[in-house]
Order: structure tokens, then C-alpha cells, then sequence
């Protein structure tokens, strides 16, 4: 007898015992046959779901993967506008403190009039494509190479733009 099969050993004394023992026995056996194919059938149909399972994994992945390379490509985003509006801001403060300088330099600093610079450089940016930095920026070259008044400075600071827009040049380059 082989060592991996369990074997039971039915004796029966009387044909009625013997019959009995082998109706047993051969019930025995369909019941394992059922046994045998409901277990293959469980294995194929496990199998197939195994299979199913793997190519829900695979999509499920490719869609976290896809959703990760999303959310990279906007923080990405995100931090590149945040380091552009890093890099206006300073360029706005560098602006408003050269036109402090130049005001100081000139001997014409008063807080009352480096705000109202501020407010028509915000007003002419709302009204055109020149931003009030630029706009702030020509206005301390203004300062500093004229006597200008508050008036004659808001002038020449509308004047060098609208020359600039005209002939399609450098603000700066207008002012000066």
C-alpha cells in the first residue's frame, strides 16, 4: 500500500453485509469523483478569477500611476507659479525702492508722494499692458534726471508710455 492513501477495510460476514459494503463503497467513490471535479472546477474558475483579478490589478495601477504623473505635473505647475510670483513680487518691491532712491536722492521723498506714484503706476497697469513695475521703474529714472514736479513727472512718466506703444519700444527706453 502506498504511504500517502488512507485505506479502510470493510469485511462483511453476509451477501446482504457485502452488498451493503460495496454500495458503500462505490458511493464512496462517485461522492470523491464530485469532490475531484467540484475541486478542478473551483481551480478553473479560480484561476479565471485570479486571471481577472491580475488585469483589474494592472489597470488599477496604470490608473494610480497616470494619477501620480498628474499630480507631479501640478505641483510642477504650482511651484513654477509660485516662483514667478516670488520673482514679480520682488521685482515690484526692487521697483518701489529704486523710486523711494531716487525720490530720497532728488530730495523729494515724502511718504504721500511715493503712494500716489504707486497708485497711477496700479492705474496705468489697469489700463494698459505696462506693469505698474515698469511703470514705477520709469518714473525713478524720471526723478532722477529731471526737476520735474509731481505733475510734470505723471506727464512725462504717460508720455514715455504712450511713445513707447506707439513706436513699439522699451518703456525705459522711452523715458529716457
Amino acid at each position: 500500500m502506498p504511504k500517502d492513501k488512507a485505506y479502510i477495510i470493510l469485511e462483511a460476514k453476509t451477501k446482504e453485509a457485502t452488498d451493503a459494503v460495496r454500495g458503500f463503497d462505490k458511493d464512496t467513490e462517485k461522492a470523491f469523483d464530485r469532490v475531484k471535479q467540484n475541486a478542478r472546477n473551483a481551480s478553473t474558475g479560480m484561476g479565471g478569477s485570479l486571471q481577472k483579478l491580475k488585469q483589474h490589478w494592472v489597470a488599477y495601477s496604470a490608473a494610480a500611476v497616470a494619477a501620480l504623473l498628474i499630480v507631479r505635473k501640478a505641483i510642477r505647475g504650482m511651484i513654477s507659479t509660485i516662483k514667478d510670483l516670488v520673482k514679480a513680487s520682488n521685482i515690484q518691491e526692487d521697483a518701489e525702492k529704486a523710486l523711494n532712491l531716487a525720490l530720497i536722492t532728488t530730495g523729494r521723498y515724502t511718504a504721500e508722494l511715493s503712494q500716489h506714484f504707486k497708485d497711477l503706476a496700479s492705474a496705468i497697469q489697469a489700463e494698459t499692458r505696462v506693469g505698474d513695475e515698469a511703470t514705477l521703474q520709469i518714473t525713478a529714472l524720471l526723478v532722477q534726471l529731471t526737476k520735474l514736479d509731481r505733475e510734470g513727472l505723471d506727464a512725462a512718466t504717460k508720455g514715455a508710455i504712450g511713445l513707447a506703444s506707439v513706436f513699439k519700444m522699451d518703456v525705459s527706453a522711452a523715458a529716457t
